[in-house]
């Protein structure tokens, strides 16, 4: 196998006696399930641990180590969260090849097992604790931040070289970006919240009202009988899956137009004046209707053309290699970025329309390239 496929699982946690053998005394049995019982009531996958290989020693082979390809050194390397005194739980399984040659005619091979524990900054980069732990860890995170600025603060007012400097008013600061910040965020969620509901009732819905019934989902409503091709006679069960994904995208592709079409209509209001207001029902300047309607078109077809060009992104920041070359692709981006915000104001020809658009360019960015060898290099960065 390649470097990353699973070998094999081990059981996360350790069992008891009666859960190894699958009984409850210990007299043999007719209903004796051995320890396959206890894997068949496993409820969660995160009871399991993958046993991944890692045959990257073989990248120094000349000629490639692909096929005929031995190792000779096997590494059975097992780490652990000693939880207490007498319990340990397995955080990690790694299966190493080493020493390779191609010498076919040879079976031998050495067998090395590693059962070691992990120290605290160690599990916390294996996300080993609970979530209670890393929401303490966030939390203690914030405050420190909070705190630096303070003090900065307090620094800059105690070195400042007014004669009167200005009081800090948070709480009046607070009370007028607050408010609209979480009315326009609550306007803005609730509809979307609606929408992606009424998908997932649609589509996965047997997950939480015919769970026991119907665990597939093969008799949920009326899509898994609709053909998915117009040469179908009728829709095939086992392509449900298929089918939910690309539904499933479909709907979120037309969740996103259709909040473009507001959002324009939010960014280009209807503007009248009061000139307007005396003229004769039925009567209306076509001219500035025109304009708008112009503009809002014109910004919906700017922000569907952007969000193609940053799925491109997306997918580029998939490739094996982006982790090597992040310097060069944050380089690329800046400049990238400055090509793409000049196009974007030439074509909408309005700072604050070109704003919303170039600013999902820049979470995106952010997003590609928000990379970290581990989770602590994340939270010191």
């Amino acid at each position: 196998g390649d470097t990353g496929v699973a070998l094999f699982s081990i059981i996360r946690d350790p069992i008891n006696y009666n859960e190894y053998t699958g009984r409850d005394r210990s007299i043999i049995g007719k209903a004796d399930g051995g320890g396959q019982k206890y894997v068949k009531a496993a409820n969660s996958i995160e009871q399991f641990v993958p046993a991944t290989i890692d045959r990257s020693a073989a990248l120094s082979i000349e000629g490639g180590c692909t096929i005929l390809c031995f190792p000779r050194k096997v590494t059975l390397d097992i780490a652990y969260y000693q939880m207490d005194h007498k319990t340990k739980r397995i955080v990690q399984t790694n299966v190493i090849y080493d020493e390779f040659d191609k010498d076919f005619t040879s079976d031998d091979y050495e067998l090395h097992v590693k059962f070691y524990p992990l120290n605290y900054q160690e599990l916390i980069i294996k996300f080993a604790f609970s979530r209670n732990l890393f929401l303490l860890l966030f939390a203690q995170i914030g405050t420190a931040t909070v705190v630096v600025a303070m003090v900065y603060w307090v620094v800059t007012r105690l070195t400042t070289n007014l004669e009167n400097p200005p009081p800090l008013r948070l709480y009046g600061f607070l009370s007028i970006i607050i408010p609209p910040a979480f009315l326009g965020f609550i306007l803005g969620l609730i509809p979307v919240s609606v929408a992606t509901a009424a998908v997932f009732w649609l589509l996965k819905g047997f997950s939480v009202f015919t769970l026991e019934t119907d665990p597939t989902g093969r008799n949920w409503l009326f899509l898994p009988s609709l053909s998915l091709q117009y040469s179908d006679a009728r829709g095939d069960p086992d392509d449900l899956f298929i089918s939910q994904q690309g539904r499933a995208g479909l709907s979120f592709v037309t969740i996103g137009i259709v909040s473009m079409y507001y959002t324009a209509k939010a960014f280009v209001p209807d503007r009248t004046s009061s000139a307007q207001h005396d003229m004769p029902r039925g009567y209306y300047d076509l001219g500035a209707r025109e304009v708008n309607s112009w503009k809002r078109s014109n910004l919906i077809y700017s922000s569907i053309l952007m969000g193609l060009f940053l799925v491109i992104i997306m997918e580029w920041s998939f490739w094996p290699s982006f982790g090597v070359y992040i310097w060069e692709a944050i380089i690329l981006m800046k400049i990238l970025s400055i090509i793409v915000g000049a196009i974007v104001d030439a074509q909408i020809g309005d700072n604050l329309l070109s704003a919303p658009v170039m600013t999902a360019m820049g979470l995106v960015q952010g997003i590609v390239t928000m990379s970290s060898k581990d989770f602590m290099d994340f939270l010191l960065s």
